[in-house]
């Protein structure tokens, strides 16, 4: 029993030694990184912007399908719920787990397996869904019939409205009805990514599409 209590506490220790020590490490490591690559992008904005935008493992497919419009920008967003969505999700996981419990069979939750965004543009706004450098579903809204555009920052409601209360609420009002997409300051994906995974060989490429894409998108909302 008291080996017990010696690997619990030892554990314990272990993790709070972790975010004391390495965590903040390995934020200083990435803030230094992207501070390098932002210095490196200085006067080569157009280059790297042209680079990303042909580049098939970026964000070539985005602009193809944007192609005759002039690119504002692009932002990671959270897929594209309703309340209907939302409840059928939520059905279909708390089902899952008290089948398993009463049962023993277990019914396998639902879980994102695509990637979203947001394209700004003079004529429109897009709404992608990606997965491994294909587009599954391509929204479009005429922005001469968009109106009210706005970003807020995302409250802990966000949590159960489809959201995260660490993303950013963009809205705007269409034909009648408000519009929400929770999208992100900053580069997580590309539309080569999955929901479940990542290349983060393209680190610095998602740094400087956060530089070049999300801040104009941004920026021009606000």
């Amino acid at each position: 029993m008291y080996t017990a209590y010696y690997i619990v506490g030892t554990l314990m220790v272990l993790s709070v030694l972790y975010f004391i020590f390495i965590v903040p490490k390995m934020k200083k490591k990435f803030e230094n990184q992207a501070n390098e690559v932002k210095d490196n992008l200085k006067g080569n904005e157009e280059t790297e912007r042209s680079r990303l935008l042909g580049d098939s493992n970026a964000l070539k497919i985005i602009s193809d399908r944007v192609s005759g419009e002039k690119l504002i920008g692009i932002v990671n967003t959270m897929e594209k719920r309703d309340m209907g969505d939302l409840l059928k999700e939520g059905a279909i996981n708390m089902g899952g787990k008290v089948l398993g419990k009463v049962t023993g069979i277990g019914v396998t939750a639902q879980h994102n397996m695509d990637v979203y965004f947001v394209a700004l543009t003079d004529k429109n706004i897009h709404y992608f869904v990606c997965n491994e450098g294909t587009i599954l579903d391509h929204m479009v809204f005429d922005r001469s019939n968009a109106k009210h555009l706005s970003i807020e920052k995302a409250t802990l409601a966000a949590n159960y409205t489809g959201g995260s209360s660490g993303s950013d609420n963009f809205t705007f009002d269409y034909d009648g009805k408000k519009q929400g997409f929770y999208i992100f300051e900053f580069f997580a994906r590309f539309p080569s990514d999955t929901g479940t995974s990542m290349d983060i060989g393209m680190s610095n490429d998602k740094i400087i599409a956060s530089e070049l894409f999300s801040k104009p998108f941004y920026d021009a909302i606000k």
